[in-house]
């Protein structure tokens, strides 16, 4: 709240209720308040399936008193992501989680008021493709020149990628025993002298399967690498125009962002949507793509690795 010569103001901001996800790590399953080695919560499944275990698991329905959410439900198991999906998770955010999770999968997430039963419902948001090279539904383009945008902000960042990864599962008595791999993003070439960015990762590969080992390594291994791409967004102020946001479009959808003028054309997702609220109405401030990250962004992800 502020005061001046034009009177009080007043600003008020908010997350939505799936910032709830912010609020929780995920707990092993033979957690007891009596300090001492926990395991790991690993689940196998459809993508949708092992998203909505931990939420149940961590914040819907969580074995734990105190934790739990009051009215909040998981939807029903609808099959979607990847068939064969897999997870093993320990003290992480839960957010983390299920962003990893989606963005290997091609799914979101949200939560939303169901006020005819006063219940919270979690639920996997499939993003649709409305991009600008495609036929099958409604394409959205956000471009000056077509006054579906009124500003556009654009960002390369190639500071925190990486695309050679020497991997080494933990668990080995000695350092100098521990088995370790060096893999690349499926489809990139073998990178060289200075376009080559190498990074270290340990991950726990534990598989019930054995011979497995090397295989359940080298999928860890590729979702972590998916965290350290070069990362590209566009910020648009979008034009109250032809597209209506959550009828047209949605957080999770697929669109197309461009700029003649500087040459770049993106098919992005759309990661984030800001609403403000004014005397004048409702304005919209949409992120496409993933924004590089901040100081503070750099050192939660090394809390979050351990590194």
């Amino acid at each position: 709240m502020s005061a001046g010569s034009g009177g009080e103001r007043l600003n008020v901001s908010g997350r939505q209720l799936k910032g709830l996800t912010l609020d929780r790590i995920t707990i092993p399953p033979d957690f007891t308040a009596v300090s001492g080695a926990q395991g790991y919560d690993a689940v196998t499944g459809t993508t949708e399936a092992v998203m909505k275990h931990f939420v149940s698991a961590n914040l819907a329905s969580p074995k734990q008193a105190g934790r739990g959410v009051f009215g909040l439900e998981t939807a029903p198991d609808l099959g979607r992501g990847l068939a064969q999906d897999k997870y093993m998770s320990r003290h992480e955010v839960l957010s983390d989680v299920l962003k990893a999770l989606g963005e290997a999968a091609g799914l979101g997430y949200d939560i939303l008021p169901d006020l005819e039963r006063h219940r919270f419902l979690f639920d996997v948001v499939e993003g649709a493709d409305h991009t600008a090279g495609q036929r099958e539904r409604g394409r959205v383009i956000f471009e000056l020149s077509r006054k579906t945008a009124l500003g556009l902000r654009y960002r390369h960042s190639a500071a925190d990628s990486r695309n050679v990864f020497y991997t080494t599962r933990s668990g080995a008595q000695f350092a100098d025993e521990a088995l370790t791999i060096a893999y690349l993003r499926e489809g990139e070439a073998q990178p060289v002298g200075i376009r080559r960015r190498e990074k270290h990762l340990e991950i726990s590969a534990n598989t019930p399967e054995a011979g497995s080992e090397y295989e359940e390594l080298r999928r860890l291994a590729l979702i972590e690498a998916e965290e350290f791409k070069s990362a590209q967004s566009f910020t648009c102020e979008l034009a109250q125009g032809p597209y209506v946001y959550r009828r047209d479009f949605q957080v999770g959808d697929v669109v197309t962002v461009r700029n003649r003028a500087w040459g770049v054309s993106m098919d992005a997702r759309l990661t984030a949507m800001e609403r403000r609220y004014d005397a004048g109405g409702v304005s919209y401030s949409a992120t496409f793509g993933d924004a590089p990250l901040n100081v503070v962004g750099r050192l939660q992800r090394q809390i979050r690795k351990g590194v």
